[in-house]
């Protein structure tokens, strides 16, 4: 009689013949036990909202960690209670020997293609931090990756996961600001360059929430005197983000859709946040609040005022620990990732929906350059700061 085995948690394995005798008493334990093995590349500060996800979530294990810096290694390994022999200086040795599932690549962006695509082409999804990687090249090399393997790959923008913004989208689909116009937003005191491939990625994320996919890009970049950035003012972007340029920018953005986006980047910015302008008022979401205000934009008088009312957000229980906890911001998007694995579909904030992002922010240089808008998609892939110098 051919030998039935089955893996039970902690890497156990049952014979066949006991199998109905023992399933009563670990059956629920084997569905409550991680179902999806992850391993982190890169043990900096980012990749601690990736281990403090994992550890909330019941449904996956880190099993590996992968680091150049044994140092760090051993830190992050004790903070995160991962044991010495799941610690890797090496991140290939790292996939073969533990086998992961889900690989979250929390390095400096100027090394996110590399793990990305090495993990994708094993089969292995990747859940990759952002900006997703340098220029258009790196990025068509992840998403071809993906496409060739069948892995999934998502980037941790958020806010096609955040529900807060998920909210704000279903307020606008039921006409709660009449029709969609406009969408702006102001990014906190990061230098334009740099900011663009920081906080930038994520406002650029939300506003192709509301706008879909853009057809172009107009932008006006300047240095610290208030002139027009040059070749002379190109430099390597802060926390290995490659070439930047500009202390400030303004783009504006055309939707295929119609709607028109703008979005701000200099130092000294007070505040940063989101608006969404319709014909009949708008709404604002401001930081990592769990609100959303909301205005009818007064009479429209000159003297009329302009009432914000606030809108809280219905969220779950586990939703408000989330929104409220800056450390557990990667659960959503994880749980997205894993959606995407189970049901065999692109995941939300996918490889397409970064690239599409960072086409944006390459396209601000080719204005620039160029004085002109970028059509989009960009017919050259290559950085355009590399080619300017």
């Amino acid at each position: 009689m051919p030998a039935i085995f089955v893996r039970a948690p902690g890497g156990r394995y049952i014979h066949g013949i006991g199998l109905f005798s023992v399933l009563t008493g670990f059956f629920q334990e084997a569905f409550m036990a991680a179902r999806y093995r992850v391993a982190i590349v890169g043990c900096g500060g980012i990749a601690h909202t990736h281990a403090d996800s994992c550890r909330k979530m019941p449904e996956v294990d880190i099993v590996g960690l992968a680091d150049v810096r044994p140092e760090a290694l051993a830190e992050f390994g004790k903070t995160f209670e991962v044991p010495a022999e799941q610690h890797f200086t090496d991140y290939l040795t790292m996939y073969d020997a533990v086998k992961p599932d889900i690989v979250c690549v929390c390095t400096r962006p100027a090394q996110h293609c590399a793990p990305t695509v090495a993990a994708l082409q094993r089969g292995i999804h990747v859940l990759c931090e952002k900006p997703m990687a340098l220029d258009l090249e790196e990025a068509d090399a992840m998403v071809a990756a993906s496409e060739q393997s069948g892995a999934k790959l998502a980037i941790n923008t958020q806010r096609h996961t955040d529900p807060v913004y998920l909210h704000a989208v279903k307020l606008v689909k039921e006409g709660r600001i009449g029709e969609l116009r406009t969408l702006r937003s102001e990014c906190k005191t990061y230098e334009a360059g740099y900011g663009m491939m920081n906080i930038g990625a994520h406002y650029l994320d939300a506003m192709r929430l509301f706008g879909g996919d853009a057809a172009w890009v107009f932008a006006h970049l300047t240095n610290a005197a208030g002139n027009d950035i040059t070749p002379a003012d190109i430099e390597p972007g802060e926390r290995d983000t490659g070439l930047t340029a500009g202390k400030a920018c303004t783009m504006q953005i055309g939707y295929a859709s119609g709607v028109m986006g703008v979005s701000e980047y200099w130092v000294g910015t007070a505040t940063f946040g989101f608006e969404i302008v319709g014909t009949k008022g708008a709404l604002a979401i401001r930081g990592r609040d769990a609100s959303i205000f909301v205005t009818n934009g007064g009479g429209g008088k000159a003297n009329d005022e302009i009432v914000w009312e606030t809108i809280p957000v219905p969220l779950a229980d586990e939703e408000k620990e989330v929104v409220a906890e800056r450390r557990w911001s990667t659960i959503f998007m994880m749980r997205a990732l894993i959606k995407g694995i189970e049901e065999n579909a692109v995941p939300a904030c996918s490889g397409y929906d970064g690239r599409a992002v960072l086409e944006q922010i390459m396209a601000t240089y080719v204005s620039q350059i160029s004085g002109s808008r970028a059509k989009l998609p960009l017919a050259d892939r290559r950085h355009p700061l590399k080619h300017w110098q």
